[in-house]
């Protein structure tokens, strides 16, 4: 399968998330050409404020797009996002040679996926047509203001997410992956709102994992950064405008690349600036390493916030645990396998999903899903 079925040729990838700023083959791209629309004192609305970007890959349950509509349900339900533009990116990928070990992450994936992965982009395109023409049924409905955008080869998550900036026009992007599903309501125009209201003091709001709940523990950020994290840490603007939108943030002290809402200047003038994320890796793995180095350096001569205040990441705390689940794509398996093979999911089920639709979402896979890695 060659490089006009958007895949990849297997050619080493080289450079910065620059390199694929504006490297699509689909249609014209926004750049500024909307970029009036920024003008933060101009929206009223979260679809005037928000664009959706969620990023796909090849996984072993293709061509079924039963995980990435699950996932993007638990959005549009949970955050009230029906109405926001969304900006799906399906990345390249390229078979492995005789001999050579899949590398999901790297796009290097068994030859037999190539064939389900095309069709499961056919089947995006499709969705998203009949959402453009229709808008009377609840698929219509997730998938409405939204469009696909091949990648034409892999490029990785961090090339995908760049790529998808040229057709955003508006001021915040909330970034997904297809395998993180949202467990639970959240107010994403009231995190919008406070963003906007602290004069881009607050660039980035990740929405709470396990991981990154963890990480904030006082005890935690002790040990790991050598800071006594308390309250009066809070920049004052912040914790001013937090108590006047009523909201509560709290200063996180690494990038995940797990669900977040993030200023687009931020993530084209910063994150995808300078070689910060080389080679369309996962900010995480690169930037979000640099960070936690700064500021660890930083917190021995006592100047930790300044660091900090350059990446503006906070975390959104509600009181009410991790928001957002994995359903671990590289083990997902979709409704009808496991009704075939007589397995059981977990019943915790994504926001806006009942039980008979709950996918996988702890951290812990049932023994079904650790088998589907073997099968």
């Amino acid at each position: 399968m060659g490089a006009g079925d958007g895949f990849d040729d297997g050619s080493t990838q080289s450079g910065t998330c620059d390199d694929c700023y504006h490297e699509d083959s689909e249609g014209p791209r926004r750049d500024g050409a909307q970029e009036e629309k920024c003008d933060l004192s101009a929206f009223s609305s979260l679809h005037d404020a928000l664009t959706l970007i969620l990023v796909t890959s090849p996984i072993r349950s293709h061509p079924s797009t039963e995980m990435l509509e699950n996932t993007l349900r638990s959005y549009v339900v949970g955050g009230k996002l029906a109405a926001c533009e969304k900006v799906i990116v399906s990345d390249g990928c390229y078979a492995c040679e005789p001999g050579q070990r899949e590398r999901q992450k790297h796009g290097r994936v068994p030859r037999d996926w190539l064939k389900p992965y095309a069709a499961y982009r056919n089947r995006l395109d499709e969705l998203v047509e009949k959402a453009s023409s229709s808008h009377d049924d609840e698929e219509a409905h997730l998938f409405a203001r939204c469009r696909h955008v091949r990648a034409p080869r892999h490029i990785g998550f961090g090339g995908c997410t760049s790529l998808a900036l040229s057709y955003v026009a508006t001021p915040y992007v909330m970034v997904i992956q297809h395998d993180r599903t949202c467990l639970r309501p959240f107010d994403a125009l009231r995190i919008v709102s406070a963003m906007r209201a602290s004069q881009d003091k607050v660039r980035y709001v990740g929405l709470p994992t396990k991981a990154s709940l963890s990480r904030c523990a006082p005890e935690h950020v002790q040990h790991r950064c050598g800071i006594r994290l308390v309250e009066d840490d809070v920049d004052p603007q912040v914790s001013e405008m937090c108590a006047r939108e009523d909201i509560r943030l709290w200063p996180l002290l690494f990038w995940y690349d797990s669900t977040h809402i993030c200023s687009l200047s931020h993530y084209r003038e910063f994150v995808f600036a300078q070689g910060r994320v080389p080679g369309g890796g996962f900010p995480e793995d690169t930037l979000g390493q640099v960070m936690h180095s700064e500021i660890c350096a930083a917190a021995k001569v006592g100047s930790w916030h300044a660091v900090h205040a350059r990446y503006g990441t906070y975390l959104f705390l509600d009181g009410g645990g991790p928001m957002v689940g994995h359903l671990r794509g590289r083990r997902y398996v979709d409704e009808a396998e496991v009704a075939r093979q007589g397995w059981r999911k977990n019943p915790q089920p994504p926001c806006g999903l009942d039980s008979k639709q709950a996918a996988e979402v702890c951290d812990e896979p049932p023994l079904s899903m650790m088998c589907c890695d073997v099968l």
